[in-house]
């Protein structure tokens, strides 16, 4: 079995009608935060007195990228000409996962001064690519 290390949060809500706290887990590794635990504050009370089996709720979300490491590169791809100035960000937000290598997802956040372009006369979108990847430390 292999130990991953990570951090824990406990959130109170932010809303006076529930009486719950959720517990957060993250991967350190990966930084995804990967399971959300509902418990109310009776059962935590319980819990925290040595009491076993109290019914939670939880989710649990990106286990597929648990004790990974995020890789990134950069992503460009050329734009269509004469792509208005308005349009670009939502074509590019369309269409860049079409330009991501296989494997990679393709970020869709173009709203950096240099998600936009231009050399030898052409258009282009920059963005990232992202994969998570088993850890090679030894960790």
């Amino acid at each position: 079995m292999k130990e991953i290390k990570g951090n824990i949060s406990i959130v109170k809500s932010s809303s006076g009608a529930n009486n719950y706290l959720t517990i957060q887990l993250e991967d350190r590794e990966s930084g995804i935060r990967f399971a959300n635990i509902k418990i109310g504050y009776e059962g935590l009370g319980k819990v925290l007195t040595g009491l076993s089996y109290v019914p939670v709720v939880y989710e649990l979300k990106h286990t597929e990228k648990l004790g990974k490491t995020e890789e990134r590169k950069d992503l460009v791809f050329e734009l269509p000409e004469h792509i208005g100035y308005g349009s670009r960000v939502q074509y590019s937000e369309d269409v860049a996962h079409k330009y991501a290598d296989e494997g990679w997802t393709a970020s869709t956040y173009f709203g950096s001064k240099t998600s936009f372009f231009e050399k030898d006369g052409k258009e282009y979108a920059k963005t990232t690519q992202s994969r998570y990847v088993e850890t090679t430390n030894g960790e």
